[in-house]
């Protein structure tokens, strides 16, 4: 069974040789080959559907350690940032959707919960990184359309969560509300 240490290892791991990212995919495939070579009998699996009922929600890593399902959901958000590292260069867009990205990690939450529900004995994780601070600092005033969403430091999300009355268009098509 992998256990929040193993990931913070793993992710410490992972920050030594790789302290930087060209997109989710690129974090994605890094992540599973450090998870493969750490747990070399372990099944590693990328974007799996897992649902018999036709819900397109799929998992962005699925590993099976001794017969354990450890689903895995990741999301990378950058604010623009130009570096060089070793013998690449990086060229991170602004994807300024602060509202979106929340909403979209508290979704992969829930899709977490479900699959812990379905398979007992599960353990998932859900990793967000980002070079943005709006992701992780205190919201300045209250009263914003994601207040329900936000995913700072020492947050707690609990119950139904929804938008904001004020939200307009913004929520674009993610209507729908998130039970945790």
């Amino acid at each position: 069974m992998i256990t929040i240490t193993d990931i913070d290892s793993v992710m410490q791991e992972l920050s030594q040789s790789r302290p930087i990212f060209h997109s989710e995919a690129d974090f994605q495939h890094a992540l599973a080959w450090l998870f493969h070579e750490r747990y070399p009998d372990a099944r590693v699996r990328l974007e799996v559907n897992p649902y018999k009922d036709g819900q397109r929600a799929y998992i962005d890593i699925l590993l099976r350690i001794d017969g354990v399902f450890v689903p895995v959901e990741l999301k990378y958000k950058t604010r623009t940032f130009n570096a060089s590292y070793g013998d690449e260069d990086f060229h991170l867009l602004n994807q300024s959707a602060h509202p979106l990205g929340r909403y979209d990690f508290i979704k992969d939450i829930v899709r977490l919960e479900r699959f812990a529900h379905i398979h007992p004995g599960s353990a998932g994780f859900a990793i967000f990184l980002s070079n943005d601070p709006a992701y992780w600092q205190v919201a300045k005033h209250a009263g914003k359309i994601d207040d329900k969403f936000r995913i700072h430091e020492g947050s707690t999300l609990t119950g139904s969560l929804g938008w904001g009355y004020t939200t307009g268009g913004t929520s674009s098509k993610r209507i729908k509300t998130l039970g945790l």
